[in-house]
């Protein structure tokens, strides 16, 4: 079957079933005219079945066209999203890895304050140790002179020595 549709049916089948008495060579002419018709019908039908099909394909092709382009530009489009996306995550990896070492850094200043503060106060604990035996020497040596200036009695107990 052909996908075209058929061309009109003929005059020549109409003609012969004519009433009128005709001689075969006005047959003949008859015929050969409405062969031209119809041949010219078809090739007129034939004519604009092609001229819609091409409108058809030139509208398909169009769309085709726009499509590809539409899809290339969802391509690009997609393409650059996943870029800044990665783009992003690399930005967001190095400000976490500073921000890391940030924190590390101040723990390890922190550490070293405190460890300074530390010493600091057992080096001042230290020098209160250093303050009250210094006091008790003089204390000491201030009842050791009351001592040998009062050589009759034994020496006169303080009441500092406790603390």
């Amino acid at each position: 079957m052909s996908p075209y549709p058929r061309s009109p049916v003929s005059i020549i089948s109409t003609s012969s079933t004519s009433s009128t008495p005709t001689s075969s060579s006005q047959r003949y002419t008859a015929a050969q005219e409405s062969s031209q018709t119809s041949f010219a019908k078809s090739k007129n039908t034939l004519v604009q079945m092609k001229a819609d099909l091409d409108s058809r394909l030139e509208g398909l092709n169009d769309n085709s066209t726009e499509f590809r382009y539409q899809l290339t530009i969802l391509k690009n489009e997609c393409k650059a999203v996943k870029t800044q996306a990665h783009m992003r995550d690399k930005e967001i990896n190095h400000l976490e890895r500073e921000r890391e070492r940030e924190r590390l850094e101040a723990e390890k200043i922190h550490c070293h304050e405190m460890e300074k503060k530390q010493l600091d106060i057992q080096a001042l604990q230290e020098e209160t140790k250093v303050l009250g035996l210094k006091l008790e020497l003089a204390k000491l040596q201030a009842a050791n002179i009351t001592s040998s200036s009062n050589p009759s009695g034994p020496p006169a107990p303080s009441s500092s020595t406790a603390g």
